[in-house]
């Protein structure tokens, strides 16, 4: 049960930009499958971010901030 979306927004989490596009051709997601994926990357992001800040877990820190950054949110 849930929004098969949230495991798509590993587009954003893991998969390389440049492979991102092959990964929804693959899975034929339609404009509201990927805009519902990219809502879960931005949560879980910020969610992770918020959370582990000031050094409790800088590996998923800089992961959650290279995510913001691929979803054209941090420069």
């Amino acid at each position: 049960m849930g929004d098969p979306s949230a495991d798509y927004a590993t587009a954003w989490f893991w998969i390389d930009p440049s492979a991102r596009a092959a990964f929804r051709n693959h899975l034929d997601l339609d404009d509201s499958d990927w805009l519902r994926a990219q809502g879960w990357a931005l949560y879980g992001a910020v969610i992770a971010l918020s959370y582990y800040r000031g050094g409790t877990n800088e590996a998923l820190c800089k992961q959650s901030r290279l995510t913001l950054s691929r979803l054209g949110l941090l420069l």
